[in-house]
């Protein structure tokens, strides 16, 4: 597809909500953690299923002062920005590519939408955008531009999604656009897991998954406060948000996977294409698969 077109079409090949677990970078080492999540993601095989020139990664890690950040480094630094982990985890890089270019455009586009915006070179990949994408695109050979989240409102994430897809446009890049982070996210209950948490927790989990691949973001916004804190999700679902801006409104979405640590941190993977688009392989059915301690 062309973005030279406006009416109707669509530079964005896809679009993803991803979990970003550290255990994803190397679940044998932690007994097999996230496995199947993992194994899901490289069958998504974004590298020769849709062959994007660029990879769109928003992570609730990824935090501007105030504004967005669009980071425009030709080489994004891999960081390694989490602790108490194997030290094995530390030895694994993910260093593509970055899209300079690209990420000027996104925040012209952002501004002229009202946002405020502006590129940078600090930060990077942080492990919120390169656990998946170690999986996702592992030839590490297509460019990747990150972007942050910020403390403004859901809401307005969606406008900061729709300066990705304008900017797709006008640079007539075919992408994918990935938002990462877990709709159940109780890490205080790591230590301490609650079956009847888990359970709740999962159930809110799906229903929250239901309305986003129904696309029915009013009612997101809407959902009971007293649920939403139950599941906690990260970022606040901002980098969800942000994806919903990007979507053409003919794009379906379905959610691909399931899985659930220990009652503590949602695993779902949501997918979001052009009706008839590439196939990406059998969907799952059934409650989410809990991972256990070992």
């Amino acid at each position: 597809m062309t973005g030279k077109e406006r009416d109707g079409t669509s530079n964005l090949r896809e679009a993803l909500f991803v979990p970003n677990a550290p255990f994803l970078i190397d679940p044998q080492t932690f007994g097999g953690l996230g496995l199947s999540t993992a194994r899901r993601l490289r069958e998504l095989d974004l590298e020769t299923r849709l062959r994007p020139d660029v990879i769109v990664v928003c992570t609730p890690h990824f935090m501007g002062p105030g504004s967005y950040l669009a980071q425009a480094s030709s080489r994004p630094p891999c960081l390694h920005d989490f602790y108490g982990f194997p030290p094995a985890l530390s030895e694994v890089t993910y260093e593509p590519p970055g899209d300079p270019g690209l990420a000027v455009q996104v925040v012209e586009e952002a501004r002229s939408l009202g946002l405020p915006a502006q590129t940078t070179t600090d930060w990077g990949l942080d492990h919120g955008a390169w656990a998946p994408l170690l999986h996702l695109a592992p030839s590490q050979s297509i460019p990747v531009l990150p972007l942050s989240i910020s403390p403004r409102s859901r809401e307005e994430h969606i406008r900061w999604g729709q300066a990705v897809a304008a900017a797709l446009r006008e640079k007539d890049l075919s992408g994918v656009f990935v938002g990462t982070g877990s709709i159940l996210h109780r890490l205080d209950l790591l230590a301490s897991p609650r079956d009847d948490v888990g359970q709740e927790g999962a159930q809110i989990e799906t229903e929250l998954a239901e309305l986003a691949c129904q696309k029915q973001v009013d009612e997101i916004l809407r959902y009971p406060a007293n649920k939403w804190r139950v599941v906690a999700p990260e970022g606040d679902l901002k980098p969800l948000f942000s994806l919903f801006g990007t979507l053409p409104s003919s794009y379906r979405g379905e959610r691909i996977s399931v899985e659930q640590h220990l009652g503590a941190v949602g695993m779902t993977i949501l997918r979001f294409g052009p009706p008839g688009g590439p196939p990406c392989g059998p969907v799952p059915s059934g409650p989410p698969t809990p991972s256990k301690r070992t």
